[in-house]
Order: C-alpha cells, then sequence, then structure tokens
C-alpha cells in the first residue's frame, strides 16, 4: 500500500527543515570566532563580509571587524558602479582589501579611546557598555557575538567605505 501523498509531503517538508536547522548559519549558530562569523555571513548576508574573507583568512584570532546590519548589496553596487565596476569585479579588485582594512582592527574588542584600522586610518571610539560603541561620532556599533570568544564582530549602522 502507497502511502497518500500528504504524508510524503509532509515527510518531505520536515526534511528540508531539519536539513536547513542542521546547516550552520548566523540564524541557528553561535560562531567560534569573528572569522567563523564572517565566514558564516557570507553565506547568509552578502558582499560586505564577501570583501572581508579573504584579507580575514590571512589575519590571527585577536581582531575586531565591522560588518553592517541587513544586506549591503546595493550600498556596495552603487560604490563599485561610481567607480566603473561591477559588484564582481570590485570583488576582485584591489578595492575590496581596501575595503577589508578598513574595516578590521587588530585589537579584540573596542574601549572608550582611539584604535587604528588596518589601513592606518585611526578612529574615536565612545563605549558607554561592552555591547556597544559609537565610531567617530556618527556611526553606531553593536556588539553582535557572545563576549567570550575570540575575536569581535560589530555591526555598523552603516556601511563604511574608505
Amino acid at each position: 500500500m502507497r502511502p497518500p501523498l500528504t504524508a510524503l509531503a509532509i515527510l518531505a517538508l520536515g526534511s528540508a527543515v531539519l536539513t536547513s536547522c542542521l546547516q550552520k548559519s548566523l540564524d541557528w549558530y553561535i560562531p567560534a570566532d569573528a572569522h567563523e562569523y564572517v565566514d558564516l555571513c557570507v553565506q547568509d548576508i552578502g558582499p560586505d563580509c564577501e570583501a572581508l574573507q579573504p584579507t580575514m583568512r590571512t589575519l590571527g584570532r585577536d581582531i575586531s571587524v565591522l560588518t553592517t546590519n541587513g544586506d549591503t548589496t546595493e550600498a556596495f553596487m552603487a560604490y563599485a558602479r561610481a567607480r566603473g565596476l561591477t559588484l564582481e569585479q570590485f570583488l576582485a579588485s584591489p578595492l575590496r582589501e581596501r575595503y577589508a582594512r578598513a574595516n578590521i582592527f587588530p585589537v579584540d574588542r573596542f574601549t572608550t579611546g582611539t584604535f587604528t584600522a588596518l589601513d592606518g586610518a585611526a578612529h574615536t571610539f565612545v563605549c558607554p557598555d561592552e555591547w556597544s560603541c559609537v565610531m567617530d561620532g556618527d556611526i553606531t556599533l553593536n556588539h553582535s557575538m557572545d563576549r567570550k570568544r575570540t575575536g569581535t564582530v560589530y555591526r555598523a549602522s552603516r556601511v563604511i567605505f574608505p
């Protein structure tokens, strides 16, 4: 006897849901460090993490990384277009490295003070608590990882291009 079609459909749906839950994703998994966060972010969010990833692979674990909230595809496409590039060309160009170096800091966590990004630009941080900071007076940063992890990822209120 064949099972009813609805039973097969429910089984297929349940299998798809279970598979998606078992895959590592920022929705379901707490990354071990900033590197793993960015690797997952490439899958879940998009171009800002994709631009950061190659540079991060060359660095140690004690770093702070700036990403943004939500999908940044439009902002990156506009930035690339203004330079006569497609998004894919931008991600393969030296501009990608410049972007990454402007958004990675060789420090495990921010506190109130001045910190220099890998591109050599100094930025002022005011951090009223361990979960948030304001960079250069107008960019809100929210800590987005467990404090016990190595390295830190901060979600910025806007994309920070060099």
